[in-house]
């Protein structure tokens, strides 16, 4: 997941795609990221390979000759990718297997001649830092664990008023437990409970780990990816995102209960779990499981950001954590579908001011007003495709962009609002979404979206004439007075139009006071 506004806080490099390649101890992957002429960044490509570098290392150390040719497959790859979309700059890196290999040097020369791409190696200290980033930067995260589950490593790191407070690596992932402890096709109980004592013992190796005990935890990588679409498949979620997706540490054991007494050919059919992660995924379930259970976790949640993203911030943003992850993230969808931005803020700043004159009176609460002030930084998204469809467009524009800071809800109630229904209305999109809302977020959700309409109104012209707009309370209307300098004739006509509305939404009239 990637996208982002450059504001001050970024570097001066616009209109450029840059590649990042994680060289991980089972998968290698690669982002394109391009940043717009308007600052905004996002993903154009992404691939991945399985090169499997751990197997069979243990015990020498050393990174076999299979190894390096899947490798120098997928690099290849992954070039002819990087030039296919004219990428100015490659950043590559290598993790555990890698750092850990006693033929590093010869593997890492053979790979760069074969291929052109040269690697560094991150430390033990570097790469929990780059996942920090990755989610500190993308997820609510104030205080709590990161925890970074690979093929060949476990990265746990401990966050404290949103700083790295501390960090370790284990080296030992999916891929590696899988080699040292279990028959890959199906491990006996035996072999399950000497694993899962190993993780617990060098969890009790980290003296500072006992004091996190029941804090949040935050899962990246591909295993915790995996767990999360296995739990969304038999919860029958509706929604299609991993990023904030929450899960309980008995979701985990529930998982892990039923796959561990399966063999590989009934994995592979598990629905949300990829073939070629059906070896070492019951190894990989087994150390979240001991993990949480060992920490007492309230809840998991699922990072889609990591490494490699944090590895993008790290070089394009200054400071390299930003203060406010949801506004971020919005400037940078509005700015990625080229929104009118200035405009975008004022009718933010007006519906501020109605939804605190309405507040009271219709009982609206602190998350009311973050999905109002998200719809209305968003509402304009399907001006991007087609005027005629907009709101529609809308809609599922922000359906298909997660909100930082945002749960999936209540980013799906800011494109109704957003979107002000369109076709279909609420129901219809509900129904096609499987999503099911209460009567009384049907009437907030419609309440909000004509506040929207209000605020959005009262700046047709965008000239910024209507500088707020004051709500009184009668017993059967609501009389708004905006506070303007001008002719705002275009703006009274426009919001007299939406009178039908808001007395159906809000069972009440309402009087503009010009």
């Amino acid at each position: 997941m990637l996208y982002g506004l450059r504001t001050e806080n970024f570097t001066d490099i616009m209109n450029d795609k840059q590649a990042i390649i994680d060289l991980g101890s089972n998968t290698t992957r690669m982002l394109i990221i391009e940043v717009t002429d308007r600052g905004a960044y996002h993903l154009v490509e992404e691939d991945k390979g399985v090169v499997r570098l751990s197997e069979d290392m243990i015990p020498d150390g050393i990174i076999k000759e299979p190894a390096l040719k899947r490798t120098v497959r997928a690099m290849k790859l992954f070039k002819g990718m990087c030039n296919y979309h004219n990428v100015s700059r490659v950043t590559a890196v290598a993790t555990a297997a890698v750092r850990e290999a006693i033929n590093q040097e010869e593997f890492l020369n053979r790979l760069r001649d074969e291929t052109g791409i040269s690697f560094r190696v991150l430390s033990r200290d570097e790469e929990p830092y780059f996942g920090y980033l990755g989610v500190i930067n993308t997820m609510d995260l104030k205080n709590g664990l990161i925890m970074d589950l690979g093929g060949g490593s476990m990265e746990i790191t401990a966050v404290k008023d949103r700083k790295l407070f501390r960090s370790t690596s284990i080296p030992y992932g999916a891929l590696t437990l899988t080699e040292k402890f279990l028959d890959p096709d199906k491990p006996s109980d035996s072999e399950l409970k000497d694993l899962e004592a190993f993780v617990r013992g060098k969890l009790s190796e980290i003296p500072w780990l006992g004091s996190f005990t029941e804090s949040q935890l935050v899962g990246i990588g591909g295993t915790i990816r995996t767990i999360a679409r296995i739990d969304q498949r038999m919860s029958g979620y509706p929604f299609d995102e991993l990023h904030n997706y929450f899960m309980s540490p008995s979701d985990v054991s529930i998982i892990y209960s039923k796959i561990k007494g399966m063999d590989m050919e009934e994995r592979k059919k598990i629905q949300g779990l990829s073939r070629d992660r059906a070896d070492i995924i019951v190894a990989g379930t087994a150390a979240v499981n001991t993990l949480a259970r060992y920490l007492r976790v309230p809840y998991i949640r699922v990072s889609s950001s990591g490494l490699r993203d944090g590895l993008f911030f790290h070089e394009y943003l200054k400071p390299q954590v930003v203060d406010d992850i949801t506004e971020f993230g919005l400037k940078n969808i509005a700015n990625l579908y080229e929104v009118d931005v200035d405009h975008a803020v004022n009718v933010a700043r007006l519906s501020r001011s109605l939804f605190a004159g309405l507040k009271r009176e219709f009982k609206f609460d602190e998350r009311d007003g973050r999905i109002l002030h998200a719809a209305s930084m968003l509402h304009e998204l399907g001006y991007y495709y087609d005027f005629g469809k907009r709101h529609n467009n809308t809609f599922y524009n922000i359906v298909d962009n997660a909100i930082f800071g945002f749960s999936h809800m209540d980013n799906y109630r800011t494109a109704l609002v957003a979107g002000r229904f369109g076709s279909g209305g609420i129901k219809g999109r509900s129904t096609f979404l499987n999503v099911r809302l209460d009567k009384e977020d049907v009437r907030n959700i419609k309440k909000l979206s004509v506040i929207l309409g209000l605020a959005d109104a009262f700046d047709r012209s965008r000239r910024k004439l209507v500088t707020s707009l004051d709500c009184r309370i009668m017993k059967d209307a609501v009389i708004i007075k905006p506070i303007y300098s001008g002719d705002i004739s275009v703006e009274l006509t426009t919001a007299a139009e939406i009178n039908g509305f808001f007395k159906k939404a809000f069972d009440m009239d309402l009087i503009i006071n010009s």
